[in-house]
């Protein structure tokens, strides 16, 4: 039996991270989710995924801050920032984090998942390459 592709969708906007978890599951993907920095700090260190999606305004510990604290944990993580909103700085910040990329929260779902796909066939570098060139 082919294993599935392991998602973890970290947001405080139950909203979005539900339509995110619905969506994906029905993708058959192995998708998990958290409401909370926090809370993906203990579920990163109890397994591996394949690709995190994390937004960016959270509170107590921001997206960036879960990057940091993520990458601690698994420096091999692929991770994507989610943001309704980013200015200069703020996509600055994306950069120097160690996730992978950010992106807008206005993606279409279709291209979350060829996303998802990529990081699984590509290394960091090549990911972090791929998706600039495809969704910047």
């Amino acid at each position: 039996m082919e294993e599935k592709i392991s998602v973890l969708v970290i947001d405080d906007d139950d909203l979005f991270r539900r339509m995110m978890f619905n969506f994906l599951s029905k993708k058959k993907f192995d998708v998990n989710e958290c409401k909370s920095g926090k809370e993906a700090v203990k579920c990163v260190k109890e397994r591996h995924f394949d690709i995190i999606f994390c937004d960016m305004a959270m509170p107590e510990m921001n997206g960036i801050k879960t990057v940091k604290a993520l990458k601690k944990i698994d420096p091999e993580a692929k991770i994507i920032i989610m943001t309704g909103y980013a200015d200069e700085d703020d996509w600055r910040e994306i950069q120097k984090s160690g996730a992978c990329a950010g992106l807008l929260k206005s993606v279409k779902m279709d291209n979350i998942c060829l996303i998802i796909e990529k990081s699984i066939e590509l290394t960091i570098p090549e990911f972090e390459k791929w998706i600039q060139e495809t969704h910047n």
